[in-house]
């Protein structure tokens, strides 16, 4: 027991501890004030902000988050579009299923692609790659009505139980976002957060042999090769951030299955 205390009692812990219950309290204390969509999602972002910020991580949250969506919803309607030889038209489109499981399909045939060719030597084409996607997805768009529906949205009244569950989800993401850089485990330098001259050296990139004794510390596995267009970037919490981006898209898929099938958006979340 004295040991438990101790623990509880540690100075970090107790810091810990109070900053969750300022989140709890700057998060959920609006739900008595504000009434639109709007002013929820301007107030979030704002504490998002102020949190990432004050814990150095805004950067690497703006970049990875940038990279994840290009890949994880612009992709697959990029690709589809330029296929078909039409342009996006709906919204739909992109925040669906379809696109996050194919843009990361995409994705990894583009990075195996390139390493059998031979043309993958480091990180910068990966990246320069994601930027190209963002770059032809606005040539192939055309009226999807995004900012139509997100006016509707922020003008609409608050459904305060849903934002309830909205918010106590984006506490615990920030909770993880505030701590990459406190921090990294044994297994993260091995397999999670290793440099591209691991990952992508050489001529043949994912494919290249580094005549190593075990080849597991050799060849990147699925989430390595997703987030090669971050391996070239000075730190680590690049990566760990878009760990988090894809541990939310997860869970927005997640909600979506589940939405499909009871047609109920509380259950669902």
């Amino acid at each position: 027991m004295q040991e438990i205390a101790e623990l509880i009692t540690n100075e970090a812990n107790v810091s810990m501890q109070i900053e969750i219950a300022l989140m709890l309290l700057l998060f959920l204390l609006p739900l008595f004030r504000l009434k639109k969509n709007g002013s929820f999602a301007v107030w979030w972002g704002l504490l998002f902000t102020v949190f990432l910020y004050l814990h150095r991580t805004i950067l690497p949250f703006i970049v990875s988050g940038i990279y994840i969506f290009g890949i994880f919803f612009l992709l697959y309607p990029t690709v589809s579009s330029l296929v078909s030889g039409k342009r996006c038209r709906t919204e739909k489109k992109i925040f669906s299923g379809t696109s996050i499981i194919g843009g990361y399909g995409f994705w990894i045939i583009f990075c195996a692609a390139l390493s059998l060719l031979g043309l993958a030597g480091n990180g910068y084409i990966y990246a320069v790659a994601t930027a190209l996607i963002y770059v032809l997805f606005v040539f192939r768009m055309k009226n999807c009505g995004g900012s139509k529906h997100i006016k509707e949205f922020m003008s609409k009244k608050a459904d305060k139980k849903l934002l309830f569950i909205i918010g106590i989800i984006l506490i615990a993401l920030l909770i993880q976002l505030n701590r990459i850089n406190i921090a990294i485990d044994y297994d993260s330098l091995h397999y999670g957060l290793r440099s591209e001259y691991i990952l992508a050296d050489g001529r043949w990139g994912i494919f290249e042999d580094h005549g190593l004794v075990n080849t597991v510390y050799t060849y990147p596995k699925g989430f390595e090769i997703l987030t090669l267009g971050l391996s070239f970037l000075p730190s680590y919490s690049f990566t760990l951030c878009a760990n988090i981006f894809i541990l939310a898209v997860i869970l927005f898929a997640a909600g979506r299955c589940v939405y499909l099938v009871i047609r109920d958006r509380h259950t669902a979340f």
